[in-house]
């Protein structure tokens, strides 16, 4: 028992270890320090705790259930709001949700309320939910506590439909419907769910109080939860608001922050110089747990990044390792050309001949071939290529968020990479994510 609920206190802290100004409602508490994990994610005021927004607040998925949670530690299906799935048959699986499971205010968690939620996406573009519309058909309630979920062979895709599971949260029905009968479309906009007393959840934390510099979440003691996984050892989690890395370096190295998730460089300094009691999950590099892939996203809609071969260049030309070592510090592994997290518990699923056949490696004559080859050359002799029609091969603008100063080195060296096989690139560093 202890296990288990070890192992799904984890996953959920995982989860949420992935901005317009609001008029605050509480002026900064004083919680007790031996009962309060302080943890930083993010910068910027509180957006506000609507799930269906693009920048819902950090910790917004301690308060609402998904049906199962994801270890990558271990590849296992952690069920949390569901209790079990099966197969009706290759299209359909059925998820039978917990008989303990409950909202807040008391009311049962329904197949019901999986299937409104996810019915959101058809209605609303909503990052969580309409993707998954691309790979199910139907979704239907076959009683109280069982849903089921149907797909199609035009749309089969078995990793897509298992991500229904461990995707999007759920929302209480009987709540939900009241916003969107007074917000219609801008449930997705304007709606904040930022009042705490009014916010119907049923996860282990709920929203405490907030202010523009930092927002506080309080256990719930009483979580339907509590007699199968038990309840999470800190009584608060407190979220300050960081100006950057730099400043949340330093809380973190002072003891301001608990936890973290922002860039710092030569982290390992701190215990192995410093001897400070700060930990990474390895004590070498990677440092880190893989959670993601780093992409570098290309327009295919803009000219000349619509044409293969400037794509295959640019591919050649960048210096991974070297990008890894100088801008990540080495807090992460050179992704495989398919897109798959390099973890441990996912290695099994890697196709090395596949790569070996398909992949590519740093190589920069490789790339001037490529643009050679393709009538990509310079033709007047200012450094600068020429596309077969005259136009430069320049244009390019790299965006990245301004403070992410991993990601920012990261575009200076694209751009200087991109630049030695003739291309010529911008570089943007602004906004958030």
């Amino acid at each position: 028992m202890k296990e288990k609920a070890r192992k799904l206190l984890l996953a959920m802290m995982l989860v949420v270890l992935l901005l317009p100004t609001l008029a605050s409602v509480s002026a900064q508490e004083e919680l007790p320090r031996e009962e309060t994990v302080i943890v930083s994610s993010a910068w910027g005021p509180p957006s506000g705790w609507n799930p269906l927004l693009p920048d819902a607040c950090y910790g917004y998925q301690l308060m609402y259930p998904k049906l199962y949670l994801y270890s990558p530690f271990t590849d296992e299906w952690i069920p949390y709001a569901a209790e079990s799935y099966k197969w009706v048959d290759k299209y359909t699986i059925q998820i039978k949700i917990r008989d303990e499971a409950k909202w807040w205010d008391g009311v049962p968690v329904t197949a019901e309320d999986v299937k409104y939620s996810l019915e959101l996406g058809k209605k609303y573009v909503v990052a969580m939910y309409t993707p998954l519309w691309d790979y199910i058909e139907s979704v239907e309630v076959i009683d109280d506590k069982t849903v089921q979920i149907a797909t199609s062979e035009d749309k089969l895709n078995y990793f897509q439909l298992f991500s229904v599971l461990t995707g999007p949260i759920i929302l209480p029905k009987h709540v939900w419907e009241n916003y969107e009968a007074e917000y219609g479309d801008k449930i997705t906009t304007d709606f904040r769910n930022d009042n705490p007393d009014e916010i119907v959840g049923a996860g282990p934390y709920r929203l405490k109080s907030w202010t523009e510099t930092v927002y506080y979440y309080e256990r719930v003691d009483d979580w339907w939860g509590k007699d199968i996984f038990g309840v999470p050892r800190p009584k608060y989690l407190s979220h300050p608001d960081m100006k950057d890395n730099m400043a949340a370096a330093l809380a973190f190295e002072s003891g301001d922050l608990d936890m973290m998730t922002h860039f710092t460089p030569e982290i390992w300094k701190m215990w192995e110089e410093k001897g400070l009691a700060r930990r990474t999950y390895y004590a070498h590099p990677p440092y880190y747990v893989g959670g993601g892939v780093t992409f570098l996203w290309i327009n295919y809609e803009s000219k000349p990044l619509d044409d293969p071969a400037v794509r295959r260049a640019i591919a050649y030309a960048l210096p991974i390792d070297e990008m890894i070592e100088k801008a990540y510090y080495n807090y992460g592994t050179k992704a495989v050309a398919v897109p798959i997290i390099h973890t441990s518990a996912a290695a099994a699923l890697i196709d090395q001949d596949l790569i070996d056949q398909h992949g590519w490696e740093y190589n920069v004559d490789k790339a001037k071939e490529i643009l050679d080859s393709a009538g990509i050359v310079d033709t007047d002799g200012d450094g600068i290529r020429e596309m077969p029609d005259g136009t430069p091969l320049s244009g390019f603008t790299i965006q990245v968020p301004y403070g992410w100063t991993d990601w920012m080195m990261m575009c200076d060296m694209i751009a200087t990479s991109l630049g030695e096989i003739g291309g010529l690139v911008y570089r943007r560093k602004t906004g958030t994510l």
